[in-house]
């Protein structure tokens, strides 16, 4: 009697082994048949050829930060985002800024952007630093991404 309840224990660990594996193996082939895994972005060494200042402004009592592409290339399709993954406000982009602000939300400007050699984007960011934003854009249908830092 003690035999039969030790082959039972066994078969029954046995049993639940392989179910286990058996559902190991068929999500693993299922991720493997729904394509290859989403890469991130490329990093790329622009950061330096896009310095971030604080410009001493408020928006509704946000800080206004600017962003300049100082390098000799048009970033297409520009979006900007805290690291939380949040759009954040973007005011204006081009060269120099008019003298008022959009009165409300409703007058923001929208993503995606281009930012061509020479202009800036200003946009409201966050009150606290240090803050580190991500700057993302595409060439020649690649995307590519850009950690920004306030310059020191």
């Amino acid at each position: 009697m003690l035999n039969r309840l030790r082959q039972r224990v066994w078969l029954a660990a046995l049993s639940s082994t392989v179910v286990a594996f058996g559902a190991l193996w068929f999500s693993l082939s299922v991720q493997a048949r729904s394509g290859p895994v989403e890469t991130p972005p490329a990093s790329t060494t622009l950061t330096k050829y896009l310095p971030l200042y604080a410009t001493g402004e408020n928006w509704f009592g946000k800080p206004v930060y600017k962003v300049t592409n100082t390098s000799g290339m048009t970033l297409h399709h520009v979006t900007l985002s805290s690291f939380s993954g949040e759009l954040l406000p973007v005011l204006f982009v081009g060269v120099r800024h008019g003298p008022l602000w959009p009165a409300s939300a409703h007058e923001l400007l929208h993503a995606p952007f281009t930012l061509k050699p020479g202009a800036s984007m200003w946009f409201v960011g966050p009150r606290v630093p240090p803050i580190r934003l991500g700057l993302t854009w595409m060439n020649e249908d690649n995307p590519h991404f850009e950690i920004l830092e306030p310059a020191s």
